[in-house]
């Protein structure tokens, strides 16, 4: 009896020191960090923490992004970086050069900072996301520490529990932009439009409801109350444009308060939009549209209409049949996107512009391998190059642990105006499974997240890596972090003043910086 109870003991003490181990080691970073900190997963340690090697300089000149006079003139206004969603920041990012991690765990279940932005004193402005509501939050770049906080109403998606319902609806403020005021603009889960402003008291901010506007009779009037506001934008004139799923495009009328909409018909949006100078450019499922006001009317007018080519079957790594990109203007002429054409995807550019052409299609590239190509991520457009990232095979990112990817692929386009040709440049194979890609034109370098999984030992490694635009070679990879809560899962890569890249994950933020900037 005295051995059974021994050994009873002993299994019990073995059992506890094996739980607590555990425990420090999942939750510990909840314990003591501060910020608290986004632990590692299986396989840290076995692997490689840097491949490649420092980069050299080699600057993209030439390229001007005209500035709306109502966003902010940071480096990074919206989740893509500025009103033309070019996808590219005129500062210079990461060298590779002994780099440094830093994160901030948002939370033990979810706490993904889908949007990064910052403010006029360089702070960072993100929308993190829990499984159970939004958050806008105002972090140090420095280490990530929060200083104010502002809740936002949970989605109906999350209200289901339904992990697939909550990873696909875009509504509730991700798509939020910070105006030339500081002040965080976005349409809430309540489907109010909001200005929300910082307010500094003795050295300490909070975030204060400036302005609330009511879009909810719209979606009344147009669809129904299912239906949900997902992005919003300012025009040159400082009207805020803003679309819903269900196919309502219109604006909001700061001063007067008034709203002007129209519907489009069986169409549904998922993506955000883009303006220039002259109107709003957005693509649903079926077509991308050209929309401006004219002179003696408030509404919308749909000037042009594109069609292009969707998948029969919803492709793995999408979310509708339809076009996964936000569209990307492009110089002063050209618009661009992505169909969802089988076998392979194509890169589209138009001619933009509210001018009546005879056509407007410039060029169709195919790209990726056949019945193994598809994108939900915005294209990075500049001069007459279009990097565009394969994102099939990515489901659910419970579905993509141990060692598990989705394709991987990113392709450089380059297209001829005169000729009206289009080529792939060059195919780099890295497995780069949903970031938002960035390209810095300081540096030349395109900046992406990629993952090098080992299925024979179920790691998932994470890496931020360094790709040249002119060659299409990775040049460096530095490792963030490894196990689920690492998986990007479709946020931005963000090039910060501080010539930082922050990286949203699962549970939170990831700040990369060289050794010197940190």
């Amino acid at each position: 009896m005295i051995k059974i109870i021994r050994y009873f003991f002993i299994a019990f003490v073995v059992i506890s020191i094996c739980f607590f181990a555990v425990f420090i080691f999942i939750f510990r970073p909840y314990s003591f960090g501060d910020p608290p900190l986004i632990p590692f997963g299986w396989g840290y340690h076995l692997s490689d923490k840097f491949k490649g090697q420092v980069a050299k300089i080699k600057p993209i000149k030439g390229i001007h992004i005209p500035q709306n006079p109502f966003l902010n003139d940071s480096t990074s206004q919206n989740m893509h970086a500025d009103t033309y969603a070019s996808d590219t920041h005129p500062i210079g990012g990461p060298l590779g050069q002994k780099p440094t991690i830093k994160s901030y765990s948002h939370g033990r279940v979810g706490g993904e900072c889908a949007c990064v932005t910052f403010d006029s004193r360089n702070n960072i402005v993100a929308m993190c996301a829990t499984f159970k509501e939004f958050s806008l939050l105002l972090l140090s770049p420095k280490n990530l520490k929060p200083l104010a906080r502002l809740n936002l109403p949970p989605r109906a998606s999350n209200k289901t529990y339904n992990l697939r319902k909550i990873m696909s609806d875009t509504s509730g403020g991700a798509y939020f932009f910070l105006d030339n005021l500081d002040r965080a603009v976005l349409v809430d889960a309540d489907q109010n439009l909001k200005i929300i402003a910082q307010r500094w008291e003795n050295g300490q901010p909070q975030f204060v409801i400036e302005k609330t506007f009511d879009l909810l009779p719209l979606l009344i009037k147009f669809t129904s109350r299912n239906d949900v506001f997902t992005s919003v934008l300012p025009d040159w004139n400082g009207r805020y444009w803003f679309v819903s799923r269900g196919g309502i495009v219109g604006y909001l009328d700061p001063i007067t308060k008034a709203t002007h909409a129209i519907k489009l018909q069986n169409e549904e949006i998922q993506n955000s939009f883009v303006i220039d100078e002259n109107g709003v450019y957005v693509v649903s499922d079926s077509a991308l549209y050209g929309i401006t006001i004219e002179e003696g009317n408030d509404n919308p007018v749909i000037i042009w209409r594109e069609t292009y080519e969707i998948s029969s079957l919803k492709k793995p790594g999408t979310i509708t049949n339809g076009s996964g990109s936000t569209p990307t203007l492009i110089g002063e002429k050209f618009i661009a996107i992505t169909d969802n054409a089988t076998p392979k995807i194509n890169v589209l550019v138009y001619r933009r512009g509210f001018s009546t052409i005879k056509s407007r299609l410039v060029c169709q590239v195919p790209v990726f391998k056949a019945g193994k190509s598809a994108t939900e991520n915005t294209l990075i457009g500049l001069g007459n190059s279009i990097i565009v990232e394969n994102n099939f095979g990515y489901d659910l990112f419970p579905t993509m642990m141990f060692g598990k990817t989705g394709e991987g692929g990113l392709s450089r386009v380059d297209f001829n105006e005169e000729t009206g040709e289009g080529s792939i440049i060059w195919t780099n194979p890295i497995i780069s499974q949903t970031t938002v890609p960035k390209l810095s034109l300081e540096t030349g370098l395109i900046y992406v997240y990629a993952k090098d999984p080992s299925v024979r030992w179920g790691i998932d490694a994470y890496y931020f890596s360094a790709i040249d635009f002119e060659t299409g070679e990775t040049v460096f990879q530095q490792l963030t972090g490894t196990g689920v809560s690492y998986d990007n899962n479709w946020a931005p890569i963000t090039i910060g003043p501080d010539r930082s890249a922050y990286i949203g994950v699962l549970r939170g933020l990831v700040k990369i910086s060289d050794g010197d900037n940190d």
